[in-house]
């Protein structure tokens, strides 16, 4: 796998399940969780506890996603409840579970469109296309990940604008489209650029780097490499 496409499915599996925690982080959790008197803030500590064992123990993580899921529902927090499927559907795909990722992801999409929240529902439009792609459904990835776009735009946020368009040069990579795919890159570049994004610069800079040298234009392809070094 590039690393180019291990740096994008590691953001968008965030965007699913959320920050890593600290062993010491863990271990409050646990005596806050004994100590806790009300469901929400059960419901909190249980999905802060699967997104630490999501990587180390899924099973536990797993059972944990699913109580504090459970929680969220019996508490009506539904902006909690979609973030829940969401990670759900991260640690789903993350152990190769596809078709519960996308019956989790779904689900999360569902309860965005009904929050009205926009920023959410793009975030679920670039995981579900990450699961299509996975499963070879490229016309449906392509279709997720132009609705999230639309939606970036909508919110003129500028870096979110720039990494849309740099999942789509991916998408397109992937697909061997490399023509379409330099021209997202670059539009990518110009966003991020705007954004004051210097990480997401070099990627991309690294990114357009590797399309030059597939296409045989191996001078550009070093220009870019040493720009995205610098």
């Amino acid at each position: 796998m590039k690393s180019r496409k291990k740096l994008y499915t590691l953001s968008l599996l965030l965007c699913f399940c959320g920050t890593l925690l600290s062993q010491n982080t863990a271990d409050s959790l646990f005596q806050l969780l004994q100590n806790a008197d009300n469901d929400t803030a059960r419901m909190v500590l249980k999905r802060q506890l699967g997104s630490w064992y999501g990587a180390s123990d899924p099973p536990k993580a797993l059972v944990y996603y699913k109580e504090a899921l459970a929680l969220a529902r019996k508490t009506a927090k539904k902006v909690s409840e979609a973030k829940i499927l969401n990670a759900l559907g991260g640690l789903s795909y993350y152990n190769g579970n596809y078709k519960a990722a996308l019956e989790y992801a779904i689900a999360g999409e569902k309860l965005m469109e009904e929050l009205k929240d926009k920023d959410g529902l793009a975030n679920s439009y670039n995981g579900i296309s990450l699961i299509y792609s996975k499963n070879n459904q490229y016309k449906e990835a392509l279709r997720y990940l132009k609705k999230a776009l639309v939606l970036r735009v909508e919110l003129n946020d500028t870096a979110s604008i720039g990494q849309s368009y740099n999942n789509l040069g991916g998408y397109f990579e992937d697909t061997e489209n490399y023509d379409s795919s330099l021209y997202y890159y670059n539009l990518s570049l110009k966003y991020l650029k705007l954004s004051g994004d210097k990480l997401g610069e070099g990627r991309l800079l690294n990114n357009i780097g590797l399309i030059n040298a597939k296409r045989g234009n191996y001078l550009l392809a070093e220009k870019h490499y040493r720009l995205s070094l610098a």
